[in-house]
């Protein structure tokens, strides 16, 4: 790992915390890539499906992304999208059988009244990738 990653926690403000083991950096890593992909598709009002999200996640990282991974999001941060099985769920190239189930991932967001459909915005991005972190921290602890 390089220095510049390694000492990173000496140069941001506040108190120094606890540096994450490397599997759970990794972990981070992923959550704030599927969160970026998730905003994405969802800022452009496309279904959000598992295949989508793995396949944007993977080019990004350039590292396995699984269901696994997903369920262990879910795990540290519980609130972080709503995941439902739909049937008849599109996918990028329309593989498989109309028969298939397909997970859709949507996260939770609050519509204000009289405002069109909600964005996710590069601060929500970031806000939510900070809780993400803080939840691995006090499971840490």
């Amino acid at each position: 790992m390089p220095a510049y990653q390694r000492f990173l926690a000496l140069a941001q403000l506040g108190p120094p915390g606890l540096v994450l083991p490397y599997k759970y950096q990794v972990l981070a890593e992923r959550f704030c890539s599927m969160d970026t992909i998730v905003g994405m598709l969802y800022n452009r009002s496309e279904t959000v499906t598992f295949t989508k999200v793995k396949q944007g996640v993977q080019d990004m990282m350039r590292k396995c992304f699984e269901e696994c991974s997903v369920g262990r999001i879910k795990t540290v941060y519980p609130g972080s999208y709503r995941f439902r099985q739909e049937r008849y769920a599109p996918t990028f190239k329309d593989v498989g059988r109309k028969s298939d189930y397909q997970l859709t991932i949507e996260p939770p967001l609050d519509q204000q009244a009289g405002s069109a459909a909600p964005q996710i915005t590069a601060s929500r991005l970031l806000q939510r990738c900070q809780i993400f972190s803080q939840n691995l921290v006090a499971r840490i602890r």
